[in-house]
């Protein structure tokens, strides 16, 4: 069972083997849920509550010809009082239906995209109004952004049907923007007003949002303040003022990798450790916003010999940053 809520509103998700086995533990969870809101003086609206049924996996065959996999649809009740379920529902601003086809949302789109134009209408015209390149930064800061709410959820693949109704949602705006003919086609007017397809753009923030989800799980922060201390040279022994180091050790227990880069405003590092060519262990760590790439390099090469000496090895320490070294 996962419990997520928003405010006032709360999404309860429960998977199970059966239909049977998961009209008992909604209800079950549902009544637990009840329970505790109680204690806390709220309630919950059942009218207003619904469920919707996601198939399994296993039935992807059959849920591509719009073939239900339950003879039944499974009755949930809430304080002894039946909720409606449905085929798709709206949460967070996005329609979620019971396929993840999208349909829905995509259909949705369009009756948003016409709200939304209508504040067209007083400031442009066929001949007259707010000219191109205003009218293009309102586009690409407000339509759009608009439209494409959530498409890091929804945006990972179209059918060719959603493609077109995606480029006819778009072209509602694009035919206001550039002031053309209806009868201009959708494509020219997006290379004339150098805006990438709608379907493109969604695609692009889903795979961005898989990239930056894949990259903010598993590592650690380290903490910047302990990077940067001054020490005045004259406080220095004279034999530690000047430290040599060998180009190479032989016998090093660990050869060891280090590197920080930044990409979108992130600031991070990782270091390899190797046992005679083969991987032992990795890290990575995240730095504040403010960081730079510097500062990471030399993050990653001051915990590799921290580690080294908090275990006795002998390690090589190998970096790509020159600054790092001649520093």
């Amino acid at each position: 069972m996962f419990l997520q809520a928003y405010a006032d509103d709360l999404a309860l998700i429960i998977a199970a083997s059966s239909r049977k086995n998961l009209e008992v533990t909604v209800s079950a969870s549902l009544d637990l849920l009840f329970s505790h809101l109680q204690n806390l003086n709220l309630q919950v609206a059942s009218e207003k509550t619904l469920a919707v049924v996601f198939r399994g996996t296993q039935n992807k065959n059959r849920q591509k010809r719009g073939l239900a996999t339950l003879k039944r649809t499974p009755i949930f009740k809430l304080n002894n009082r039946t909720i409606r379920t449905v085929d798709s529902l709206k949460y967070l601003g996005i329609f979620i239906d019971n396929q993840f086809n999208w349909n829905d949302h995509i259909t949705f789109l369009r009756s948003k995209m016409l709200g939304i134009i209508k504040n067209f209408h007083s400031v442009t015209g066929p001949n007259w109004g707010t000219g191109v390149s205003l009218l293009k930064h309102w586009y690409l800061t407000v339509i759009q952004p608009s439209l494409l709410f959530g498409a890091a959820v929804w945006g990972g693949s179209f059918t060719k049907k959603q493609i077109n109704t995606l480029h006819s949602i778009q072209r509602i705006a694009l035919l206001k923007i550039s002031k053309g003919y209806r009868t201009c086609p959708t494509d020219a007017l997006n290379v004339i007003l150098g805006f990438p397809p709608l379907h493109v753009v969604a695609n692009g923030l889903f795979i961005k949002f898989q990239i930056w989800n894949k990259r903010s799980n598993d590592y650690d922060f380290i903490d910047s303040n302990n990077l940067d201390f001054y020490i005045k040279i004259n406080n220095l022994n004279l034999n530690q003022r000047v430290i040599e180091f060998p180009e190479l050790i032989c016998d090093a227990d660990y050869d060891i990798y280090t590197d920080g880069s930044g990409i979108d405003g992130s600031i991070g590092a990782s270091v390899c450790i190797f046992n005679k060519n083969l991987l032992f262990d990795s890290y990575k760590f995240k730095l504040d916003n403010y960081n730079s790439v510097f500062q990471a390099e030399l993050a990653a090469i001051n915990f590799a010999a921290g580690w080294a000496l908090e275990n006795n090895f002998k390690i090589n320490i190998f970096s790509d940053s020159l600054s790092s070294i001649e520093v």
